[in-house]
């Protein structure tokens, strides 16, 4: 495993993510580890009901019989890991208010379909992670950076300045046709390690720097294991939110970049781009 993330407890009302995303990693499936968990909590009112503002189908969106209520990914709090994932199309149960939808051409697993995150990765390289959120928010010191809008240019604009991080020039890009902009990051020469108690970090430095509204763990990048973001500006359920995904591969990122861009060209959602 190369991605390091903090040692601290979760915060989901419930222990049930806690299976799922100890020490701030996906746990991966066994080969029978299929089965759905309840519910962590009451689910907020139905995606619905949540809002009257009807979603229109974006270029990168989809029809949908329900609405994603603009709380997600507040609540609809769930968690499932769905294992093997079939050829063509995979709906997510938790992630997404329920409704972000892949198509795979290829045998890919999942350890985690959750409110907090959907974790995919082939089944021929499970080191090679797609992971997909949502509101994930920007860390320095193990602690949340309160100034730093939730939005693809608060992010940009915020990178390049964390401590310890390398960040390349942005590129303008797509998620399933959704506009998006993408950044490589890297741990930078002489950052300190930010993490000493994770086995990964034991032997390289980890730096810090993303953290989640589902749980009080962090992630973060691991010296000589590049990631690439991408950050995506949506609107659903009348409210407005931040949709990203992190390749981070134990592969070469640049090899697997190819084959993961051709599964987040399929990604649909029942949102709209706020940009």
């Amino acid at each position: 495993m190369r991605v390091l993330i903090s040692t601290s407890a979760m915060a989901l009302a419930a222990s049930l993510l806690l299976t799922a995303c100890e020490a701030g990693i996906p746990s991966q499936p066994s080969a029978d580890d299929n089965a759905t968990t309840a519910p962590l909590a009451s689910e907020a009112p139905s995606p619905a009901s949540a809002s009257s503002v009807p979603p229109t189908t974006s270029p990168g969106a989809t029809t949908s019989a329900r609405q994603v209520g603009g709380c997600v990914p507040g609540c609809h709090i769930g968690l499932t890991r769905p294992g093997s994932l079939p050829v063509g199309d995979y709906q997510t149960e938790w992630f997404f208010g329920g409704e972000l939808r892949v198509t795979f051409d290829e045998p890919w697993t999942s350890g985690e379909d959750s409110s907090g995150e959907f974790h995919t990765a082939p089944v021929d390289m499970p080191e090679d992670w797609i992971l997909y959120w949502l509101d994930v928010y920007p860390v320095e010191d193990l602690e949340r950076v309160m100034e730093v809008p939730l939005t693809t240019q608060g992010w940009l604009d915020w990178l390049p300045t964390r401590a310890g991080l390398e960040v390349s020039a942005p590129v303008a890009t797509t998620i399933g046709g959704l506009p998006a902009t993408s950044v490589d990051i890297a741990v930078a020469p002489g950052a300190v390690n930010e993490d000493t108690e994770a086995p990964v970090c034991e032997e390289t430095i980890c730096v810090l720097y993303l953290g989640f509204g589902q749980w009080d763990n962090v992630w973060g990048v691991k010296g000589g294991f590049p990631q690439r973001l991408y950050f995506s500006d949506v609107s659903y359920g009348g409210t407005d939110h931040l949709f990203v995904v992190a390749l981070a591969p134990d592969s070469t990122l640049e090899a697997f970049a190819l084959r993961a861009e051709a599964v987040l060209d399929t990604v649909r959602a029942p949102v709209e781009p706020t940009r």
